[in-house]
């Protein structure tokens, strides 16, 4: 997918639409969040698959899941939460363009909680 097609690109030049960022990352809530506080950490270079990161990029990832942890964790009172990768069609992957989910947990059948795993970047 060409840079100028892609929604994460376009988002990347959206400073005001970004919760975190870093000097390779940026992060967003997602659009159809598993639970509430679900965000996405997205690389600015348009890149589809995260086995083509550079270990900068992947050092960012670590520091933004580091730091949202704790501004999630607080927000949404927990101290759970799910990693999620997809990469390729057959793994879930709908937007082309690398990220990580980051999906605050709670006990099952707590308010807002969904046991649920998608890509719904």
């Amino acid at each position: 997918m060409p840079e100028d097609a892609c929604i994460f690109c376009d988002i990347s030049r959206r400073q005001a639409a970004h919760v975190y960022e870093t000097r390779h990352t940026f992060a967003i809530p997602d659009r159809a969040p598993a639970s509430p506080g679900h965000t996405l950490i997205i690389t600015k270079r348009h890149v589809s698959s995260v086995f083509d990161l550079t270990d900068e990029e992947w050092t960012d990832i670590g520091a933004a899941l580091r730091a949202l942890r704790d501004r999630l964790g607080l927000e949404q009172a927990t101290d759970s939460f799910r990693i999620g990768i997809n990469t390729g069609a057959e793994a879930g992957q709908t937007v082309f363009h690398a990220h990580v989910h980051l999906i605050p947990q709670k006990k099952l059948g707590q308010p807002g909680q969904s046991n649920t795993s998608h890509d719904a970047s």
